[in-house]
């Protein structure tokens, strides 16, 4: 389940001006958890699934209460075992990544100009940006949910 990640997170940096990713492997029981995004939208493109991304920093109170808060709650674990593709980044951690995982994590700061954690970024199965947000202020996981089921959903 997603809170097992809490244990195995793909910790790949992400955010900040300390990058510093460490990549652990994805949760054995959690099949929707993968090491790189580039993964995730592979399989997506297979199967219709959404890429999750998570931007954080072990050592951030906003990012432990999002992961206590949201990805540990039951809601979102159930949705992101049907409909999500999660890919988890340390910023402050990197000493175990592999090159590939350091230029894609490179990549995504410099697009997505990412600055505070946590952060998230959702996209679509054919890799179009469809959310893009930063900080976690305490929204409840049955409205993020339902957020993402909205784009999930969209017809563009």
């Amino acid at each position: 389940m997603v809170n097992k990640l809490c244990h195995y997170r793909l910790a790949i940096l992400l955010i900040g001006s300390a990058l510093a990713p460490l990549a652990l492997p994805a949760a054995e029981n959690e099949p929707n958890s993968v090491a790189t995004m580039k993964e995730a939208l592979d399989l997506a493109a297979d199967d219709g699934r959404l890429v999750f991304v998570e931007l954080m920093a072990w050592n951030c109170p906003h990012c432990q209460a999002f992961e206590k808060t949201v990805l540990d709650s039951k809601v979102f674990q159930e949705y992101a075992s049907e409909s999500l593709h999660l890919v988890f980044y340390d910023i402050k951690r990197q000493s175990r990544l592999t090159r590939e995982q350091r230029n894609e994590i490179a990549e995504l700061i410099k697009e997505h100009q990412v600055k505070f954690t946590p952060a998230i970024l959702v996209f679509s199965p054919d890799g179009a940006l469809l959310l893009e947000t930063t900080g976690y202020n305490g929204t409840a996981p049955e409205k993020i949910v339902e957020h993402l089921e909205s784009l999930e959903n969209r017809d563009d």
